[in-house]
């Protein structure tokens, strides 16, 4: 029995390591991509539009290089997963097409990258509020009082009064 809990408690242990390596390396590739963009959209601030359009045309196929792949010769999309109506997907890459858009848009317009970063960061008290509305998620004081910071490093940035 206690073999077993040892055994147990390095599982979880490897697991609690192998998130915490993805999670910085989603920190760093995230931050790296931001900076190529801000970097992108500033010799290239005319063309927004193209830019936004060429990144969707490269994404496209590398997407497909990896998930034809995934669901001929790995088990790693179930049948189940396939039988989603492809209407969904149809949707959800629309509103990321038009996120993408609006993204390359305002990137070219703001002056400064941390407020590219701050601005994204936006959308974690507007989907805590809605979340609230519609879902009816308590939230804890910890986790309310940093809206207030957040909106306050904002500010700072003086690109907003």
């Amino acid at each position: 029995e206690e073999l077993l809990a040892k055994q147990q408690q390095a599982e979880s242990d490897k697991k609690g390591k192998g998130l915490l390596i993805s999670f910085l390396a989603m920190v760093f590739v995230g931050l790296g991509n931001k900076i190529m963009q801000k970097i992108q959209t500033v010799s290239m601030q005319n063309y927004a539009l193209f830019l936004s359009l060429y990144t969707t045309v490269v994404y496209i196929p590398i997407s497909f290089a990896y998930i034809i792949p995934a669901i001929k010769y790995t088990s790693w999309i179930s049948t189940e997963e396939r039988q989603v109506p492809q209407v969904k997907f149809g949707i959800m890459g629309l509103l990321d097409g038009i996120a993408g858009i609006m993204q390359v848009f305002a990137v070219t317009k703001i002056p400064s990258g941390s407020l590219v970063i701050l601005l994204q960061q936006a959308a974690i008290p507007v989907s805590m509020v809605i979340s609230r509305v519609l879902l009816k998620t308590k939230y804890t004081a910890w986790q309310v009082n940093l809206v207030p910071l957040h909106a306050q490093k904002i500010r700072e940035t003086q690109c907003i009064p």
